[in-house]
């Protein structure tokens, strides 16, 4: 799904046309990976975080268990395929998109092996196709 995603971003765009993708660090999530946390949402929720990390598959899925002041409780569950910047410059690569750069956010900052949080990449469309 996320190869054919590519592949209609580069059709909606015209020849030199540029894209932007703010995803998660997969560096990130290994660096501070807890199986298991407590978070205080405020006006009485808690959250407990559950959390898994799948090396074969590079998916990181998670069940948030909320807990409200009247003894409410939710559950929501999502996995999502973390990539690296070298596995996204492929994809993008294959789908006729050209990296331009690399970020930490939106300050900036260069993308590096020891990064926290997002990482940001720009890309543009060939001007001709090969």
């Amino acid at each position: 799904d996320d190869r054919r995603v590519l592949a209609n971003v580069e059709r909606a765009l015209v020849p030199g046309g540029g894209f932007v993708m703010d995803v998660v660090s997969l560096f990130g999530i290994i660096r501070e990976f807890q199986h298991r946390s407590w978070s205080d949402l405020g006006e009485g929720w808690t959250m407990l975080d559950d959390r898994e990390y799948d090396v074969h598959t590079g998916r990181s899925a998670a069940t948030w268990t909320l807990l409200g002041p009247n003894g409410e409780r939710r559950e929501l569950r999502h996995s999502v395929r973390l990539y690296t910047l070298p596995e996204l410059r492929t994809m993008l690569a294959g789908a006729g998109l050209e990296v331009q750069g690399a970020w930490l956010g939106w300050d900036g900052e260069p993308y590096r092996w020891d990064a926290r949080g997002r990482l940001v990449v720009a890309a543009r469309k060939r001007l001709t196709t090969a």
